[in-house]
This record gives structure tokens, sequence and C-alpha cells, in this order.
């Protein structure tokens, strides 16, 4: 998948180091789809229910996908499972 339109960021992390990524813009339905999706417990609490994991998990890949980090001088997404 290209990166449509990539902007490039830092972020620090905990321990106070600078962290690099590149945000990609997100196709509008898939977009749709994801705040369609999304539960809206979490609207009012930073933890899903045991029970909304598995789209909570889903649509964290989803989104994922449209951030990558450099290596080796190329953007590699952010699709995989650590």
């Amino acid at each position: 998948m290209d990166l449509r339109d990539p902007k490039s960021i830092s972020l620090t992390d905990g321990d106070g180091r600078e962290r690099p990524f590149i945000l990609s813009k997100m196709p509008a339905f898939e977009g749709l789809e994801i705040m369609a999706r999304y539960p809206t417990s979490l609207a009012m609490a930073a933890v899903p229910k045991l029970s909304e994991w598995p789209v909570v998990e889903d649509l964290q890949r989803k989104i994922l996908k449209y951030v990558a980090v450099e290596i080796n001088g190329k953007s590699v997404p952010l699709t995989t499972q650590a």
C-alpha cells in the first residue's frame, strides 16, 4: 500500500525518547467504517469491555496501516503485531 500525502511527525515515548512516524491520509470510506464500528463505550472509558476486544483490535489494525516507520530508507506500515 502506498502512503497518501505522507506527513512525518515525532512523538515522545514514556522514557523521553523521540520516535519518528509517518502518517498517511486514510480513504474516506475506511474512515467511515471505523467510525461506524467504534464501540460507544470507548467514548466514555479508556478501556474497552472484554466482549468488544475483537472489534477494537480489528479497528486498531485498520487505523495503524496508515502509520509507518522508516527502515533502511523505506516507509514500512505498521501492519504486524509485535
